[in-house]
């Protein structure tokens, strides 16, 4: 995977359900991410697995009481620039600045969508989501205006079980989905909800 396209993806996964992990070592620092998906989405899992074989070992676990399905990299310092952009000095989850005002590409949309984006739950016709639970109401709101700045949508913040996540309406989702929909996994285009209207 050429450096570019990994930036990328590391930055789409941590940015939905991916982890980033400080080892306890005190003579070198060195971080690791870490996967888990449902196991219906295992192919997508083992897809990671695949573009990170470079700094896993193991094969992904599977969680069968759980119907999980997981695997974490090595800590590499290859990761440590990524651990300063998305962990806050409190050691929680941010949305690193640099992507409020840059343009998210595409291959790091897709991946944020398939970690962390679906369809409207409760009417798939009325557009798609991005999960942002984990992220504070003004990080989402600027991430919100950063897309509607520079893919020109009109995306919205709303709550969901009081937590903020961001919301795009049903006309323009297809539009918007296919700026990132040639770098998503086969079995995850399902999410978009409106999957056959591609074909």
């Amino acid at each position: 995977m050429k450096e570019k396209m990994f930036d990328s993806v590391v930055v789409g996964v941590l940015l939905g359900d991916a982890s980033i992990q400080k080892n306890t070592s005190k003579t070198e620092e060195k971080w690791r991410l870490k996967f888990s998906q449902q196991v219906k989405h295992k192919d997508y899992v083992e897809h990671l697995h695949l573009l990170f074989k470079d700094y896993v070992k193991a094969k992904p676990f599977y969680d069968d009481k759980r119907k999980m399905v997981s695997f974490q990299t090595l800590f590499d310092s290859r990761f440590n620039e990524f651990a300063k952009m998305f962990i806050n000095e409190q050691g929680k989850k941010q949305v690193p600045k640099s992507l409020l005002t840059a343009k998210i590409s595409p291959v790091t949309l897709a991946y944020w969508f398939m970690d962390d984006g679906g369809s409207n739950s409760y009417n798939p016709r009325r557009g798609i989501l991005f999960n942002t639970h984990s992220f504070t109401r003004a990080e989402v709101e600027m991430l919100s205006e950063s897309l509607n700045k520079h893919y020109n949508i009109n995306s919205w913040v709303k709550l969901n079980k009081g937590k903020p996540v961001i919301a795009i309406k049903e006309a323009e989702s297809r539009g918007f989905a296919e700026h990132f929909l040639p770098y998503m996994h086969k079995t995850m285009v399902y999410k978009l909800g409106f999957a056959e209207r591609f074909c």
